[in-house]
């Protein structure tokens, strides 16, 4: 069977519109494949973490607990239903790139984005006057509307396929050819790029027989407490912002790493007034989230093909002491209260690294026609949150395609 496509790319969310975009800028030929749908809300105030926009995986926190990890399940995948953060990645360490070539991928990516940076007076002064500096949030959004990758990549050369599930890689011998869908049909391409999140990739790779586990992934532990920043008064005439406009950081004593950065989230709207149906306080939380960490989560398939994660947060016990050492300096300086509420931050990454399982390139080792180009393929420690460095990724990975 011929090829029907230059590349063939798995998922249509941050990394999959990037990618495909820029490569049929450049003439290719482009099959993008998004299991989900189109149509998603587009209020940066709301977080549409429901079906038909957004599917949830149960997964083990690592020591006692469970949470539902949520991802987009739409064209622009979770940049289309997160909470607009695009911070961008503070270095390049452990990348197989040096800083300079990271930071060009970040300005293309804020070329495309303009993020904008919303008015949060109330906690900004809040912060500064527990001589904290605040740190605005860059956000994926204009005049109130989300904007994910979709939009700012425009798809109009690219063949999109929406409402299309791929089941597994097709391979002979050493060569992936293309891929199969769940109508039993099959699509032969030149070239397979998996974009289709840190979950769907590596389940895609295990059940296409190319893994048993996938080990090593990196997630962001977080603490939620009750808010003692001020709440403000609310404006019935004011648009509701986004959820985290401002942010804090600080280093906090680690024992494996030295060092480990902590950010600091003070929300500016409880979660059930954003997230339908999430429930929790009906007050504010602020979170404690550690952004360095030495424990490390796992995932592979049960018998039903369906993933199985164990987060493994906290696990380490040089992380445990870092968050405790964390939340002392926050109950002396911003003054929260309680022990917390173990949480995750949504950032699961890892298990095909740049660098360790690809090539920097994105190619999978020892397979042809391969590559991994989403938040499986994010290497080392992320200091910040992983959307604005999985979209440079796939911006740079694009870039040196033919390399």
């Amino acid at each position: 069977m011929a090829p029907t496509a230059d590349v063939l790319v798995v998922g249509a969310g941050s990394a999959g519109c990037v990618l495909a975009h820029r490569l049929a800028a450049e003439g290719r030929r482009v099959r993008l494949v998004e299991a989900g749908g189109r149509g998603v809300p587009r209020r940066a105030d709301r977080l549409p973490l429901t079906p038909p926009w957004a599917r949830s995986y149960p997964a083990e926190l690592g020591t006692g607990g469970q949470v539902r990890i949520w991802r987009g399940a739409t064209l622009g995948g979770s940049g289309a239903v997160n909470g607009c953060y695009l911070l961008p990645p503070t270095d390049a360490a452990g990348w197989p790139w040096p800083d300079p070539v990271l930071a060009a991928a970040v300005d293309r990516v804020w070329a495309r984005f303009d993020p904008e940076v919303a008015p949060d007076p109330d906690i900004r002064a809040w912060l500064a006057s527990c001589g904290v500096p605040p740190t605005p949030v860059p956000l994926s959004m204009h005049a109130g509307q989300r904007i994910s990758a979709a939009d700012a990549y425009p798809l109009t050369r690219v063949a999109l396929h929406t409402d299309t599930s791929v089941t597994h890689l097709l391979r002979q011998a050493d060569r992936v050819t293309g891929v199969a869908l769940a109508d039993g049909s099959e699509w032969r391409a030149g070239e397979v790029a998996l974009a289709a999140g840190t979950i769907g990739t590596l389940s895609l790779l295990a059940r296409s027989g190319l893994i048993t586990e996938a080990v090593g992934l990196v997630e962001h532990p977080e603490l939620l407490f009750d808010s003692p920043a001020p709440a403000g008064a609310p404006d019935p005439a004011a648009v509701p912002g986004p959820l985290l406009a401002t942010v804090a950081h600080r280093e906090v004593p680690h024992p494996g790493l030295g060092t480990a950065c902590l950010e600091v989230r003070p929300y500016a709207r409880p979660f059930g007034a954003v997230i339908p149906g999430a429930g929790g306080p009906p007050t504010p939380q602020l979170g404690l989230a550690l952004m360095g960490t030495t424990s490390r989560g796992r995932l592979h398939l049960d018998p039903a093909g369906a993933a199985v994660i164990d987060l493994g947060l906290l696990t380490d016990p040089g992380d445990r002491r870092a968050l405790a050492a964390a939340t002392e300096w926050a109950r002396d300086v911003l003054g929260v209260r309680g022990p917390g509420v173990p949480a995750t931050s949504q950032h699961l990454s890892g298990g095909a690294e740049l660098g360790v399982r690809c090539d920097p390139s994105g190619r999978w080792s020892g397979v042809r026609g391969l590559r991994i180009v989403d938040g499986a393929a994010l290497p080392g420690q992320r200091r910040r949150g992983p959307h604005a460095a999985i979209l440079a990724l796939a911006d740079e990975l694009a870039r040196r395609w033919d390399q």
